[in-house]
Parts: structure tokens; sequence; C-alpha cells
């Protein structure tokens, strides 16, 4: 039993040794390891942190004085003339008030309950017999309140009691009741109900109800909880214990349950964001069974749809962070392997030697699994804190690489961040393990070989993978291009949207095939560029690329390294350059320009307007002349007179229908000035075939022009210059205005082609073909530093008043601080930062490396006649080379990844998400700064080797040998 635990021990005390023997490789090791665990933890708990604060936003919404966020409002309504439904009242009302928390799994803070009968006529009881006929007092009705003591004053008189007689029913007035009809305590009246015919056929007889008011109430604080239902609700209801109302009059009266609700405040304060699934899912169980106690019921209070929005509005942000840190995780995982491949290179004739004298493959794996069972160990207790670090800092982050300081966000480490961080521990563990592995089946021929030369020729697995990942990466894209987009959470599918991951993954796959493909090619292109070097005098440059030919199998995680930290670097800040600008579009497509107003108008009497069918003003046999209101309007140049107002267009919008082939067809048409629109609006090159200026020139040569969509034009079969006769402009007539084809245009500010189609013509020609201007939207154009208050107030003084304003520049800025976006741009720039500093990091270490793994070779190169310098530019030039090479492949990958696959992650839930679509923008500045960090640290590298090299001794690399290596 002791010989075991004392061979793990001293392998273990092996594993810790060899550690500390390569303290460089170590500790970067250790670091990656450390940045994995923070990274992948620090998504849990940003998304818990803001899904928190956006789940009590959301709740807030709903929260008002009298409805807390966690209220629940279940209403029945029989109708009348239905028999009481005793049985299923006694069933629900049991469930509701002992069963209900238990299934939401929630305390209840408050509860309330009533029934209400239908109305009775309220007769005095002097009179004696009574009939339809007759004027009663009032309409009232007969019901309790559960719980009612606690929450009610009595003003006079006593709570109602059985008086043993059964002559009358005590009853308990409202004050206001009581002060409206004069009613007094000790009085007896009747209600009286006239009978009729029931449902069923029958005839109903007439009932009478003799009461005496037993006291008067009213609310002890209106404003409580328990009042959800207002006091004035129950004005006009006869109020009786609950006992009395079912013994005495359940059975008898027609309509007992009438209208019945369930009030009941739960504590939400446990609620978090993970339990919302679960707790929907709760609610609609406890409806389904709500409904089967007493068919009818419905719960018109709750959360749900506070709670719902709240699941709209992070699903979207959350699947890109969680989308968009994948491949930035799997850099991660490449650096490790990258150092532990340098590690054990660093071994493998220790490994070897260590073969050769007795120790098995499995004792040097179980070696390095101690290994990253010590580094899991630090880096869970480095990462943990680090990735809560992270977390905060994210959420300071104002867009794509601009951090800012901000009030911290309250991250904890959860339940789910530690399951993430335990997962990347094994795939760090699986990184670290994988050149081990391979260096476990070492031998002392094949470790001499390796130092030799080392075979580039790749194995048959190697090229499987590599067609495996483009297939995957093509397949991906195909599947992208069919369906649209990366996730259709606009259409409602309720399935899951990870069933297809290739989805989700095909960017990535594609930057990885890419990047494979990339280093599989480098070996022939080193050595096509050897030949074409060797007929260049100089030996220096054809000893860098001959020697970076023959050894590629050692820079090809380095090279795959730069590959995708370039081109992952270039994808995300696409991304998020891209996403910052599709905001800016999708605010400026929904309100049309800076401004938009709606402004008061007012009628000054009323004209004629022409009902013509063209512009030659001949009247329409669909009617005659409408008299329309002439409107009072200020010019919409006087806008102009306000400081802060560059530039204002009219834009009118007014329902219409046209008839084509049989066909009705529904939609919009736009009016707009066409020398003001172009100077406000905002209209995008992909908007039209042409540009707005050709288009604002086809409707000035016709004024009777219109401009249509494409697609209207292929579904109809019209074609430019062809007549359009549209319906509806003229309110109560279906008289047509003639207009004529035009242009076509794909998209136009505001109109959206799910809502219908739209049109867009000459304002003016309207307002004549109406006979005289109509109220219409103001768009305007305004300086950047005015805020909407003031220029509301400039506006004013210039004598407009505004009744609605849409202010693009503000709810762009209330959209960029949402924090689920400012974690999507937090964790893009974070990502974009920790790979290109650990590429920093691999680069100086690979450059150190290689200068110790070759100083025999070099101390040669020395010995046999090169110059100091020749070495230098030789060494200095395959460094060079090597990133220069990486950059560009980087570059390019990251280039096409971008156009191929950024316009697939525009998601949402609504049109209005997916228009504009996207434009993709190549961030070449954010780009630059990753490649201008890589160069200068390439750049330092070289210049500290090239130092080195002046202080190499040639005896002593040629005496040592290879005991050095």
């Amino acid at each position: 039993m002791l010989n075991p635990i004392r061979r793990l021990l001293g392998l273990w005390k092996l594993a810790h040794q060899r550690l500390l023997h390569e303290p460089a490789l170590a500790f970067a090791l250790l670091l990656g390891w450390v940045v994995a665990v923070a990274l992948v933890s620090a998504i849990p708990m940003y998304t818990d942190a803001i899904h928190q604060s956006l789940l009590r936003r959301e709740l807030q919404t709903v929260q008002t004085g009298r409805r807390p966020a966690f209220a629940f409002f279940f209403h029945y309504t029989g109708e009348r003339g239905d028999s009481p439904v005793w049985d299923h009242y006694w069933a629900l009302d049991q469930y509701l008030e002992r069963g209900l928390s238990s299934d939401l799994g929630l305390p209840v803070r408050v509860r309330m309950h009533y029934v209400k009968s239908d109305l009775f006529q309220l007769f005095p009881s002097e009179d004696g017999a009574y009939s339809r006929g007759d004027q009663p007092l009032s309409h009232v009705a007969l019901g309790f309140i559960t719980d009612l003591e606690p929450h009610l004053v009595l003003v006079e008189g006593r709570e109602p009691q059985d008086d043993g007689t059964g002559r009358y029913l005590d009853v308990l007035i409202s004050l206001a009741l009581a002060t409206d009809l004069g009613l007094q305590v000790g009085e007896t009246y009747v209600l009286f109900d006239p009978g009729g015919i029931s449902p069923s056929g029958s005839e109903r007889s007439a009932i009478t109800i003799p009461v005496r008011i037993a006291g008067v109430w009213q609310a002890h604080d209106p404003d409580a909880p328990f009042w959800y239902i207002p006091p004035e609700s129950f004005d006009r209801v006869l109020l009786v214990s609950r006992d009395a109302y079912i013994r005495a009059v359940g059975g008898s009266i027609p309509q007992p349950l009438f209208d019945v609700g369930w009030y009941q405040v739960l504590d939400g304060g446990s609620v978090r964001a993970e339990d919302v699934e679960a707790f929907l899912r709760r609610v609609a169980s406890v409806e389904t069974r709500v409904d089967m106690l007493l068919p009818g019921t419905r719960l018109t209070l709750s959360p749900v749809s506070a709670l719902r929005r709240y699941q709209r509005a992070v699903s979207t942000q959350s699947l890109l962070i969680l989308l968009l840190s994948l491949p930035i995780v799997g850099l991660v995982l490449l650096f490790i392997v990258l150092i532990a491949d340098n590690m054990v290179e660093r071994q493998r004739l220790e490994i070897s030697i260590l073969k050769s004298r007795g120790s098995t493959g499995a004792q040097i794996v179980v070696t390095y699994l101690l290994q990253g069972v010590t580094l899991g160990v630090l880096s869970l207790l480095l990462g943990l804190p680090l990735g809560r670090w992270a977390a905060q800092a994210v959420g300071g982050t104002r867009g794509f690489l601009a951090f800012e300081r901000s009030v911290p966000l309250v991250v904890a480490v959860t339940r789910e961040s530690l399951m993430f961080a335990v997962g990347a521990l094994v795939l760090a563990l699986g990184a670290t393990m994988a050149p081990a592995w391979r260096a476990a089946h070492f031998t002392i021929v094949i470790a001499k070989q390796a130092v030799g030369r080392s075979d580039d020729r790749p194995s048959w697995w190697q090229v499987l993978s590599d067609l495996a990942l483009l297939s995957a990466a093509g397949y991906g894209y195909y599947l992208l291009r069919w369906q649209g987009r990366i996730a259709q959470l606009q259409f409602g599918a309720g399935g899951d949207p990870w069933e297809n991951p290739i989805l989700f993954l095909a960017p990535a796959i594609f930057l990885l095939a890419g990047a494979r493909v990339y280093v599989r090619l480098f070996p022939p292109a080193m050595r096509l560029l050897g030949i074409l070097v060797a007929r260049v005098p100089g030996v220096a440059t054809l000893l860098a690329v001959r020697n970076l030919a023959r050894s590629s199998r050692h820079y090809a995680a380095l090279i795959t390294l730069l590959v995708l930290t370039v081109g992952l670097g270039t994808f995300t800040a696409s991304v998020a350059r891209t996403l910052d600008e599709n905001l800016v579009a999708r605010t400026y497509y929904q309100v049309g320009a800076d401004v938009a107003l709606a402004e008061a108008a007012g009628v000054i009497g009323r004209s004629v307007s022409v009902t013509s069918g063209g512009p030659s003003g001949a009247a329409s046999d669909a009617g005659g002349l409408d008299e329309l209101p002439s409107w009072a309007i200020l010019p919409v140049s006087e806008h102009l007179r306000a400081p802060a107002v560059r530039a204002a267009a009219r834009v009118g919008v007014f329902k219409a229908t046209t008839r084509v082939g049989g066909e009705m067809v529904t939609g919009r048409l736009y009016g707009i000035d066409r020398l003001d629109f172009p100077r406000v609006a905002y209209f995008r090159r992909d908007f039209a075939p042409t540009s707005l200026g050709a288009l604002m020139n086809a409707l000035a040569v016709d004024p009777s022009g219109i401009l249509v969509r494409s697609e209207f034009l292929s579904q109809t079969g019209l074609r430019i210059g062809d007549a359009l006769h549209l319906r509806g402009l003229i309110a109560g007539s279906n008289q047509p205005l003639l207009f004529t084809i035009v242009g076509v245009v794909d998209l136009f500010p505001t109109a959206y082609p799910g809502e219908g189609e739209f049109f867009i013509a000459n304002l003016e020609y309207i307002f004549d073909q109406l006979g005289g201007p109509v109220p219409y939207y103001v768009w305007l154009s305004v300086d950047q530093g005015v805020d909407a208050p003031t220029l509301v107030g400039q506006l004013e003084e210039v004598g407009f008043r505004i009744l609605e304003m849409d202010d693009a520049r503000q709810q762009i800025a209330e959209e960029r601080a949402r924090p689920e976006r400012i974690g999507l741009f937090g964790f893009l720039s974070l990502g974009f930062v920790i790979t290109t500093l650990l590429s920093m990091l691999a680069l100086g270490l690979h450059a150190f490396l290689v200068y110790r793994q070759r100083f025999i070779q070099l101390g040669i190169m020395r010995a046999i006649g090169l110059s100091a310098g020749q070495v230098a530019a030789s060494l200095a030039g395959e460094q060079i080379l090597l990133t220069s090479l990486g950059i560009l492949g980087g570059a390019v990958l990251g280039l096409v990844t971008s156009h191929l696959f950024i316009p697939f992650l525009q998601i949402g839930h609504t049109e209005a998400d997916l228009i504009p679509p996207f434009a993709v923008i190549v961030a070449w500045r954010d780009t630059g700064y990753a490649v201008a960090a890589l160069i200068a640290v390439s750049t330092l590298t070289t210049g500290v080797v090239v130092g080195l090299l002046s202080r190499l001794r040639v005896f002593q690399a040629v005496k040592l040998g290879e005991a050095l290596t």
C-alpha cells in the first residue's frame, strides 16, 4: 500500500522539479491556465450580474405603489344566468390559499380574496312589494372580502351579526354609498332581482332579500398593499362575512359568483436570473391547474410579461457574448498548447533517457498530469478572483477598447461560474497533456532523429482532420446562407437555438481551418522562397528561409497562434465596429433623421379638395367633391430660426391602397420635399439600386412621380413609367390619386416591408391633389451638442408646439448604456487585449527559446566562418519573416472571415432588429494596434537576441555540444 504512494510522491517531486527547472515556461503555462479560468468564469459572473440588473429593471416597469412586482391576480367572471359552481370554487380557493405558494416556490406576503354577486336593485323596505318597472335607489351587489377586518375602520355601527331570526341579512356599506344615498345604521332595505328567462329557457322568479345596515366602513389605509383592487371598487357592494354569504344567499341568488378575484403578493426577492426559466414554467403549470379547477379563471396580473421581456432582452446579447468568446478561449488554449509543446521539446532527451532507464510511458504521463494538477489548483485560486475583477472591468466598457470609470457591478462567484471554471481547467489540462502524451512515446533514437531533422510531412490523420475542419466550415456557411442568420430568434422558434451548434461555431471553425491550411502551405512556400532567394547574393536571408523550411514543425504552433491572433482580432474588432454602426443605422432608420417631430396644427376652415383621377383635374367616377379641413401650419423653413437646427424637411405619411391584377395592396405613402429631404434624412447607399440624388432627380422630372419597392415591381409585373393609382389618402373617400412610377428603392427610413408596401412621392403634388396642406412630420438635422429639452425650447420660442419628439442621438446613447450591450463589447475588448498580450508573450518566449535551442548551431556557424553580423541577420530575418507572414496570413484570414460571417450575426426578435442589414465594417485601426504591438515585441526580442549573439563564445558552444540542448 505504501509503495504506490511513495512512487506517486516521487513522481510529484519530479514534476515539481521540472516546473522549477524551466521557470519562464512554467510561469507562461501557469499564466495561460489562469487566463483561461478567469476568462471562462468571468462570462457567467458578468452575465449573472447584468441579468440581475435587467431583471430588477424589467420588474420595476410593472411595479407601482399598489402593485409589487410579484403580484398575482386570478379573476373569474360568471356569465349571467350560469348556475353556481361552488365545488369548483372551493377547490380553487383551497389551492390558491394553500398550494400556490409551494408550487411557485415563493412565500406569500399579502393575500386578498373577494366575491361579488350580480347586481340587485336596492329599495326601501317600507314599500312592501316591487316590480320590474319600479325605480330603485341604486344598483348594488352582495359580496365578501376575506381577512378584511385589519384593513377597515368602522365609521359607525358594528360588524354584521346573525340575530337568529333570519328576518334580515346584516351588511356593511361603504362610507361613500352611505353619504351618496343618505343611508343610516339600523335601517332596513330590500335587494330585489326581477327574475326573467334563464339561458336554459326556464322562467326565473323574482327574488327579494331583506337587509339591515349593521355598519359603515372605510379603508384604514387605501394605499396599503392589500388594496390592489381599490376600496372604491366596493363602494356599491354590501359586504357580509363569507360564511353568511355562502350559507344565507349563496344557494338562492341567481349569480353568487359573478365577480371573483384572488390577489396574492409573493416575496420574489430570492428569484435570480438563472431561476427565471424554471419560474415561468411553474407559473404556466399553475395557470393550467387553476383553469382545470375552475374553468374560466384567468391570470390577469403577474410578472410573466416582464420576465419574458427580460428573457428577450438578454437572449440576443448573451448569445453573442458566448458565441464570440468561444474563439478567444480557443486561442488561449492554443497558447497553452504552444507553451506545453515548448516545454516538452526542452525535455525531449530527458524523457527518452528516463524511458531507456526503465520508466514507463504511463509514468511519464502521470508526471505531466501531476504538473497539471498543481497548475490547476494555483490557477483556480488565482483565476476566480481575476475573473471577478475582469467581470467588473467589463462593466466599465463604453465601446470597443473604450474603458471608463463607472459604478462597479455587484459581481459574485456563482455556482455556474465555478462549473465554467472547472470546465476551463479540464480544457487547459487537455491542452497541456496533448504534447506530453506524444512525448511519452519517445525513445532515445526518435529523440536524436528529431534533433537532427524533423519530418514536416503531415500524417494521414492530420490531413483528414484538416479536410474535416474545412468541410465543417463549408457546411456551416452553407447552412447560414440557407437560414439567413445564426439564430432565428425573431421567428419565435420554440426549439433550442443550440440544436445545431455548427451554426454558432462556423466562424471559429473557419478561422481554425484557415490557419491549419496556412500552416500546411507554409513549408512548401518556404522551399519555393528558398529557391528564389538562392539566386540572390547573400547568405543570411537564405539561411533564415531554409531553416524555416526545414524546421517548420517547430514553428507551426507559433504561426497558428499569430495567424489566429490577427485573424480573430480582425474578426472580433470588425464585429464590434459593425454592431456599433448597425445600432446607429437601426436607430436612424427608425427615427429617419437626427430628430423627428410631430407638431400641433390648427384648423382654420373648410376647403374643397380636387378629387381628380390625375393631374388633369378630371373628377373620378368614384365620388364627387369632398370638403377637407384647411390647416394653419407654419412654414417648415421657420425651423431654421432655431439656433441648433441645420436643416429641416417635411415628411407626410398617408395610408394608401392600390389594386394590381385583382390583388389589393395596402401600405403607406411617404410624401417628401425632394430638395430638403437629402439634407436631413438617413439614407444608406444600399437602400436603393441608384443613389439618393438620382432618385430625387427622377421625382423632379415628373411631379406625379412615385418610387416603389423593387420587389413590388417583380410581384406585380409593373415597370418604370407605368401608372399607379393610390386610394385612401382622402378620409372617407375611395377616390384615387394618379402617380407615375419613376424609380425603385429597397428600403426607406421608418418603413418596414413586413408592415406593408411603401411608396415615396412629391409632397407638394400630394397636397395639390388634396386641395391644400395637411399635418405632416418634420425631420431635422441638428447640432450634435444640443439635447432634446434645449431643442424643444428653441422651437417653442419660434412658435412651434411640439407634440412628440424622437431623438436618434438620445436613443443611441441609451442603447449604448444598456448593460447587456456593455458586456458584449467588454468581452470583445477583453478578449482582444488578452489574446494580443498572450501572443506577444509567445513571440518573446519563442525568440529566446530558439536562441537557447540553437546555441550550438549558432556557434558552429560562427566557427565555419560566418561573421556575427551574418548570424545575427540570419536569426533576425527568420524572426521577422515568421512574424510578418503570420500577421499577413492572419489579416487576410480575418478579412475573409469578417465578410463571410458577420452578416449572419444580425439576430433579433422583431423586424426592426434586422433592418437595415449589417454593413460590414473592417476595423483596420483596431487590428493595427495589435499588429503594431506584435511587431514591437518581435523587434525588441530580436534586438535582445542579437545582443546576446554579440557575446557568444564560439569555443564554449562547440565544446559543450549537445549537452546544452
